[in-house]
């Protein structure tokens, strides 16, 4: 069943939508007196519209303004001349209500109570009526004469009669809703359009994307050259010396000498002189062998007084073999190349102690001794002039291990391969040169040739410097050229048009936002979110539309 809602002249939008939020049913027609302030304006009448279908309501206007009419369409209202058959009064919908006579009261519990007369009210506060009232204790005044609305329609309705005629001189009721309804305006204007806003987070579909290239970097170019993959280089050198450092001998000799001395000869045999060829064998007490060093002639013997005399002849000997143990005091020597009846007769002594004899391994410097020392001071000196490089170079520059040339040149040391000494010490100085690079030049070769091979639908997700690993393949040290192997892993997305997406999504709600993005080969996954909580669909402002692209970590 319709509801009939009846409209004041100087009737505020804020009024009418506090007036349908109010009524229970569905379907309602509001019926507006001509010139009525609420049909003059296009405005108010799209709020009106737009208020009724948030809150479910089916309105019909029915006004004789032809203005009002106009508009009501225009906003999409359906509109009405008449309700039920019967023309409206063009001056006036509302019957006029009849103020009631005010007669005496009958006594209420014992009291007469006389109403103000209302021509000549005086302006008062609410809180001295309050106060009037509590202390009168006034009931609803009976009237006396029913009032008859004027008939506009095939149904009697009954007017509204204000309940307490003397509450209303208290405060203007017209600007207090005035300002209510401007308070609701704003906040209407502020929820359904300044807060509201849609984030749409999208996830592009992606697809590794894997490259090798080869990449020469020489001293002889300034720039890069993309066409051929070659990068500029420079030479950066450094010089270090050592001090002086201790090392041990590792190499062995053996010393072998022979036991050396002089003996004396001795002749009893004859008196004729007996010779001893050179090399020949004298054998002492002990048994150690010599050899005499010279041919002598003995002297022969001779008998002075009754007693022989032998005679003697002085000869150098040495040991047999090396050792020490032919080192040996006073001794006898036989000659066994002699006859036995002749070695008891010919003899030899010595007086001073045969010596110099040995036999021993002593440590010598070999040439793997003086190597190895100079190869521990390269690899100490390496170290230091790597860190040198490093402080040498700018930031941002790099150089590899397989681009640094050492070259020692100069070795000072107290010694000599062969030299017989346990220890000796030795300092060089190192050169060291290498070829330096920019990492960036790579990263812009990288550029370059990736901007070639994605298509512009694509582009690259990673960071400029992530994905990019290269390694040596080769260095020529009479050219300076390094060679190397740029390894590219990257992460290429498809673009997204987000100004085309902003433009197809104002009004639709979030499983529409979904079905229309998901269409498109290129998007993963969407999700979709209002704010605040009682928006349910895209915003009509493009800036209130937030698109965005998020991927997985």
């Amino acid at each position: 069943m319709n509801k009939i809602v009846y409209l004041e002249t100087d009737e505020e939008i804020t009024s009418v939508v506090d007036k349908l939020r109010k009524i229970k049913t569905r379907d309602i027609v509001l019926v507006a007196p001509k010139r009525c302030t609420l049909v003059q304006s296009i405005v108010n009448l799209k709020l009106l519209k737009r208020q009724a279908k948030l809150l479910s309501k089916k309105i019909v206007l029915v006004t004789p303004d032809p203005v009002g009419q106009n508009l009501a369409t225009k906003a999409g209202i359906p509109t009405k001349k008449e309700i039920e058959g019967e023309e409206i009064p063009l001056e006036e919908i509302k019957p006029k209500v009849e103020k009631p006579r005010i007669e005496k009261l009958k006594k209420l519990k014992e009291e007469e109570i006389v109403l103000p007369k209302i021509e000549k009210i005086k302006k008062v506060s609410i809180s001295d009526i309050v106060a009037r009232i509590e202390k009168e204790k006034v009931k609803e005044v009976p009237v006396s004469e029913e009032v008859k609305p004027k008939e506009i329609g095939p149904k009697e309705i009954k007017p509204k009669v204000p309940p307490r005629v003397v509450l209303l001189p208290s405060f203007n009721v017209k600007m207090f809703l005035v300002f209510l309804g401007g308070i609701i305006f704003v906040c209407a204007i502020v929820g359904l359009v300044i807060l509201p806003s849609a984030t749409i987070a999208i996830v592009p579909k992606t697809e590794p994307l894997l490259k090798d290239l080869e990449v020469t970097v020489t001293k002889d170019k300034e720039i890069t050259d993309f066409e051929s993959g070659v990068i500029p280089g420079k030479i950066v050198s450094v010089e270090v010396e050592s001090a002086y450092k201790t090392f041990r001998s590792s190499g062995q000799k053996e010393i072998k000498e022979k036991a050396r001395g002089k003996v004396i000869v001795y002749n009893s045999y004859s008196s004729e002189s007996q010779t001893l060829e050179a090399g020949s064998r004298l054998r002492s007490s002990s048994g150690l062998m010599y050899l005499t060093l010279v041919r002598i002639e003995i002297p022969g013997a001779r008998v002075e007084g009754g007693i022989t005399i032998p005679g003697s002849r002085e000869v150098g000997i040495e040991s047999e073999e090396a050792g020490a143990e032919y080192n040996v005091g006073s001794t006898k020597f036989t000659i066994p190349s002699l006859s036995s009846e002749m070695q008891k007769a010919i003899w030899a002594e010595n007086k001073e102690r045969i010596s110099g004899g040995k036999s021993e391994e002593i440590k010598v410097v070999s040439s793997k001794d003086i190597q190895d020392a100079q190869a521990s001071l390269v690899a100490e000196l390496t170290e230091r002039a790597k860190k040198e490089l490093q402080a040498k170079i700018a930031r941002g520059e790099k150089f590899v291990e397989e681009s640094l040339n050492k070259e020692v040149q100069a070795v000072d040391t107290n010694v000599q391969e062969g030299s017989e000494v346990g220890e000796f010490k030795m300092k060089i100085k190192l050169r060291m040169e290498t070829l330096v690079f920019k990492e960036k030049d790579i990263q812009t070769l990288v550029e370059g040739v990736l901007e070639k091979l994605i298509p512009k639908e694509k582009y690259v997700l990673d960071q400029v410097d992530e994905g990019i690993s290269y390694e040596v393949a080769g260095f020529d040290s009479s050219t300076g050229n390094l060679r190397l192997v740029v390894h590219v892993q990257k992460t290429v997305a498809w673009k997204i048009d987000k100004k085309k997406i902003r433009e197809a999504l104002p009004g639709k709600d979030a499983e529409e936002v979904k079905e229309y993005l998901v269409k498109n080969p290129h998007i993963k996954e969407v999700e979709v979110s209002f704010w605040p909580i009682w928006v349910k669909s895209v915003p009509y402002i493009e800036k209130k539309i937030n698109v965005k692209e998020v991927f997985p970590e």
